[in-house]
């Protein structure tokens, strides 16, 4: 449905659509509950998401302020990767490309994990630290990086390894509007 729609939202999970006399509105999933097996995150999270793996099977993945894990189907916790510092206020940004999930905060820089393998968090050498990371056409970018807020830059073509060095990479600064640093619209200083 269009975001104009009313009653759309675009942050709702596990929920069920229907109509009413006031036109969309949402509810809750009649059987929705939570997994016997389920287990809790031993810390607040600091980001959540969910990828598709080659099989076309869900997995999803989670972060506190020092680990990240993977959450089976049952609910229950992995520990894929600890040691980590996510600045406070700040969460995880998470992406997949290709085989692998990508994980950024503005500390400890970009990390990848093998979706399909398993095997350790490693570190993305040469990756900016970035705020944000999302896929864009056939690389991997990242927004706010390296305590740039108007900086956004991008891996090489197909490969999210690259990030510098190589002619693939793009880096560009964001446009910057007068009114957003306070000047007026009408002053072109």
């Amino acid at each position: 449905m269009a975001e104009t729609n009313r009653g759309v939202s675009l942050a709702i999970l596990n929920a069920i659509l229907f109509r009413d006399e006031l036109g969309v509105a949402y509810g809750p999933h009649p059987n929705i509950g939570a997994l016997s097996t389920a287990e809790a995150l031993p810390s607040a999270p600091k980001g959540i998401t969910s990828i598709v793996t080659r099989a076309g099977g869900y997995q999803a993945y989670a972060g506190t302020a020092d680990k990240l894990y993977k959450i089976a189907a049952d609910g229950t916790l992995t520990e894929i990767g600890s040691g980590y510092a996510v600045p406070s206020g700040d969460q995880w940004s998470m992406a997949q490309f290709g085989d692998y999930i990508y994980f950024t905060n503005t500390f400890d820089g970009l990390l990848r994990y093998n979706i399909e393998t398993g095997g350790t968090v490693d570190p993305v050498a040469g990756a900016p630290k970035g705020r944000i990371i999302f896929p864009l056409f056939n690389t991997l970018a990242m927004l706010d990086c390296d305590g740039d807020n108007k900086l956004m830059k991008t891996s090489a073509i197909n490969n999210p390894t690259i990030w510098s060095g190589d002619a693939t990479a793009r880096f560009s600064s964001l446009i910057s509007w007068p009114w957003a640093s306070g000047r007026s619209r009408r002053s072109p200083s």
